[in-house]
């Protein structure tokens, strides 16, 4: 029997097509044209029934400070929200994973769409999919954040712990990890 692979295109990649991923008519050829060449998709329809499945990332992760404040990347979700909408009325069924944070108030038509909040809630996310098995592509277009909040100290070096830390005493010291990347850990590289 012959093994079938899931194909993996980080959308930021096409910035080395010599295309601009933003604004029409350019973002709109890529969602046409060549997004779904470069993943060797038909982008007018599957080919065969059983390759239909299509996973779509878009949008910002986060990280939290506390429980108001948020590391997180500026993303609005509309170039995936775009590829999702395009295969969709394509024949394709389409699942999108959509950053909570995204502010793309386009309308979005894939059949199934579940929310994320941060890096590890996408990557959850994405191995409980990758169990579902079948998926012809992922087009991974969210923005993750590239680094955790590890701890926040005050300016003397100690600890903070609270569900929202007081800016009135000083100086608070946010110390960055890097953060977990999940579509590395779904096509099974060691590293994050």
């Amino acid at each position: 029997s012959r093994r079938r692979h899931t194909r993996y295109i980080s959308v930021t990649g096409v910035q080395t097509c010599a295309l601009p991923i933003f604004g029409p008519p350019d973002r709109d050829r890529q969602v046409r044209e060549v997004l779904p060449r470069r993943a060797g998709l038909s982008a007018r329809g599957p080919l065969n029934r059983a390759a239909m499945k299509l996973l779509v990332t878009c949008g910002p992760s986060y990280e939290p400070i506390d429980q108001a404040r948020r590391v997180t990347n500026f993303s609005t979700g509309r170039l995936g929200i775009a590829l999702a909408n395009h295969f969709t009325a394509a024949g394709w069924d389409v699942t999108c994973l959509k950053g909570e944070q995204a502010t793309c108030a386009d309308p979005l038509h894939a059949r199934r769409v579940l929310p994320f909040t941060t890096n590890e809630d996408l990557a959850a996310r994405l191995g409980e999919l990758a169990a579902e098995g079948g998926w012809a592509a992922v087009f991974h277009a969210a923005a993750l954040c590239d680094f955790r909040v590890e701890r926040v100290t005050d300016e003397h070096g100690q600890v903070l712990a609270s569900p929202k830390f007081s800016s009135r005493p000083g100086r608070v010291n946010l110390v960055l990890a890097p953060a977990l990347k999940g579509l590395p850990q779904l096509r099974g590289d060691r590293k994050s």
